[in-house]
Formats: structure tokens, C-alpha cells, sequence
């Protein structure tokens, strides 16, 4: 029944039916699911699709989707843009991420609370390189 109308990447059945599938243990499933609706609707399915592809590893799988995206008509919008760095720092590439925020000064705040809410996720630190250190460890 859900099957038909998530085909059409329609947001709510692809989310139900996802949900449904990674119960059943069929993880690829729900991710392709939820990759078929994302053009749809990237705004309301990106940190689904985040979260997912970040327990299961594929980090690079979820990276190149968003930058897929941020090619679309609506450009790197700025539920994109917080994802991508949201990412990148799962991914490992923490300077990348400081980086991307720096470059994008008109919301360098909210860039780096993004940054800092990533690390904190993983109980991770970043290290500035001029002897600043941010310890992040969760809540």
C-alpha cells in the first residue's frame, strides 16, 4: 500500500515505509526509499537521510547526495548547507567544515554552532591549530 505512493518519492509514505523497512533489518531499502524523495522535498527528509546514512557509515554516500542537491534549482540552501557541515564533520574532515564556515561569513555564527553541535554529538574536539582547542562532550 505504502509502496506505490513512496515510488512517487512522496514524503510521508517514503518516511513511514523507511521506518517500517529498517525494522525488518532492510537498511539499503530505507535508504533508497528515502533517496527517491529527497528532490522532492530535501527540507523536510535531509536529516532523516543524515541520521540514517551516519549510523550505518556511508557518510561519503550522504555527502555526495547533498552536493548532488545543492546543484538542483534551489542551489545550496541553508538546510544543505548546515547538513553539509553536519557531515563533514562525521565524515572525519573537521577543518573542512571550519573552513566551509569561514568562507561563508554572512552566518559564520550559526556555521560554527553547527560545527560545535556535530562535535558535542561525538564527544569530539577540534584542535584550531594556533593552540585554541574546543573539547566538545555532548549533553
Amino acid at each position: 500500500m505504502l509502496a506505490p505512493l513512496a515510488a512517487g518519492g512522496n514524503r510521508n509514505p517514503s518516511v513511514y515505509l523507511a521506518e517500517i523497512l529498517i525494522r525488518a533489518g532492510q537498511d539499503d531499502g530505507a535508504l533508497e526509499v528515502l533517496r527517491r524523495a529527497l528532490p522532492k522535498d530535501p527540507e523536510c527528509l535531509l536529516s532523516r537521510w543524515r541520521e540514517l546514512t551516519v549510523e550505518r557509515g556511508r557518510v561519503d554516500e550522504a555527502l555526495a547526495v547533498v552536493d548532488e542537491l545543492a546543484q538542483g534549482p534551489h542551489g545550496l540552501t541553508e538546510n544543505l548547507y548546515d547538513e553539509r557541515l553536519c557531515l563533514l564533520v562525521h565524515a572525519g574532515r573537521e577543518e573542512e567544515a571550519i573552513q566551509a564556515v569561514s568562507e561563508r561569513s554572512e552566518d559564520e555564527w550559526e556555521g560554527a554552532e553547527v560545527v560545535g553541535e556535530a562535535l558535542a554529538a561525538m564527544g569530539r574536539s577540534f584542535d584550531f591549530g594556533d593552540g585554541t582547542q574546543v573539547m566538545c562532550t555532548g549533553s
